[in-house]
């Protein structure tokens, strides 16, 4: 699919990996092929990694500008919002060959001229100190991921376990109303926020989904679902 979309005026293929709102993570054999079709077709691959540290059930996340041969054809960008909880700082980086990030500072000095000092400091500690924190982050991401999927599939709303992220995209389908009509509801009956499918996409596919986020608490996650699910019974 990805092949058919390329043209003349084609100048880069981007991709979020672990995925936001899905929660995929690109395997190792996808990100090859990916790299075989910018290399032929002398574009770059632009990626958004910055739930790198986020993923599950033994995934890899593998970044693609670490193949070799597309290194210079590849702009990776990360970030500490989400693994260091430092969303507040808006701090973060990307890698490039030496002639892009020349390029990329011009630009970035005229509209921000660099993160703050503070930030700054924040995210060299976040990646110099002890990552013992974040190891027990994503093992409790992954534990309050078991029990809302699960919780949500009880109440027929489908969805699989993501591998990454801390998203659950979850098909509502079987409740006979749009993602939007049921983010509307669920706000307003149960003071629950989660986001329409139409947010992220425009295809046809949008409207039969809704995004969630687990980042609370278990117990405020078992108190979602006994929330959502009076909303279910009401439809």
């Amino acid at each position: 699919m990805i092949k058919d979309k390329i043209n003349s005026k084609t100048k880069a293929i981007i991709y979020i990996s672990p995925n936001c709102p899905t929660g995929s993570v690109f395997p190792e054999e996808d990100l090859k092929s990916l790299a075989e079709i910018a290399l032929e077709n002398e574009i770059f691959i632009i990626t958004d990694e910055i739930y790198e540290n986020l993923v599950y059930d033994g995934e890899k996340h593998i970044s693609i500008g670490s193949l070799s041969e597309l290194k210079d054809q590849t702009i990776s960008m990360f970030g500490f919002s989400k693994a260091y909880a430092m969303t507040g700082w808006r701090i973060g980086y990307l890698t490039a060959s030496g002639n892009l990030v020349k390029n990329f500072v011009e630009i970035h000095a005229q509209i921000a001229i660099c993160a703050n000092s503070v930030a700054q400091k924040a995210a060299l500690a976040a990646l110099t100190g002890p990552q013992e924190c974040v190891e027990k982050m994503r093992k409790e991401y992954e534990e309050r991921r078991n029990l809302f999927a699960r919780g949500l599939n009880d109440l027929n709303i489908r969805c699989q376990n993501p591998k990454g992220s801390f998203y659950v995209y979850a098909n509502i389908s079987e409740l006979g109303i749009s993602g939007l009509e049921f983010a509307k509801k669920l706000a307003e009956e149960a003071k629950i926020i989660s986001y329409p499918g139409t947010a992220f996409t425009t295809d046809e596919s949008g409207p039969s989904y809704i995004r969630f986020a687990y980042t609370k608490t278990q117990d405020r996650l078992k108190t979602a679902i006994e929330r959502i699910e009076t909303v279910v019974n009401k439809i």
